[in-house]
């Protein structure tokens, strides 16, 4: 499991098929290319950025030539509630060569963003800065999601799930141009937080 380092932030990632690292939008915008070490001490450089989508908060680095082993990104959606579930990735780090953390918790629900087409893992797994991109693994060792929105005071985790997640990696990792989205207009009304976006590769908008 790689350690991700920009000039801003630091993340996780996991290392999928074809060489590539997968991790969140989020940890590496706007950079075009990044830092990334494995837990043997592997340095890599300047590592590029192949494509990202803001929507679905994913990025694909690479690809990197490295000894680690791939994971596989599996299906874990017919997990019961309840079942157990291991978020591994970097939390708060400051080490320059880290060791990635695991931390324990329990499948709370699903969460589905229609609109996305988008399912979640909730979990009660601790969860801090730079844990974003881990990977959400079940008891079997299986990779089934990838670990994106933290909500700390409320003591839970969004993993989002690989099912989901394995279709975007792999047309951004083909070279498929990536999506801009811009912010139209932002309106806060009675609590209610509305977001419009548009796309300017696409012209497609999305109403949050």
């Amino acid at each position: 499991m790689p350690f991700i380092e920009t000039p801003a932030s630091t993340g996780s990632g996991i290392l999928v098929e074809g060489g590539y690292v997968v991790t969140n939008y989020h940890v590496v915008w706007p950079y075009e290319s990044v830092w990334v070490v494995f837990p043997d001490g592997t340095e890599l450089e300047n590592v590029p950025v192949v494509g990202w989508d803001p929507m679905a908060d994913i990025a694909v680095l690479g690809p990197v030539d490295v000894s680690a082993q791939p994971v596989v990104m599996q299906d874990g959606e017919r997990a019961t509630l309840g079942s157990e579930l291991l978020l591994v990735g970097y939390p708060a780090e400051v080490d320059l060569f880290p060791q990635p953390t695991i931390t324990r918790g329990i499948l709370s629900r699903y969460r589905e963003w229609e609109r996305l087409g988008m399912t979640y893992f909730q979990t009660d797994a601790a969860i801090a800065g730079g844990q974003s991109g881990g990977a959400l693994v079940n008891s079997r060792g299986e990779v089934v999601g990838i670990s994106t929105f933290s909500f700390s005071e409320a003591g839970f985790a969004l993993a989002a799930s690989s099912t989901d997640v394995l279709p975007i990696v792999r047309r951004l990792a083909r070279g498929n141009s990536r999506l801009e989205w811009e912010i139209e207009d932002c309106l806060l009304d009675e609590g209610t937080f509305r977001l419009t976006l548009i796309c300017s590769t696409t012209g497609i908008l999305k109403h949050l």
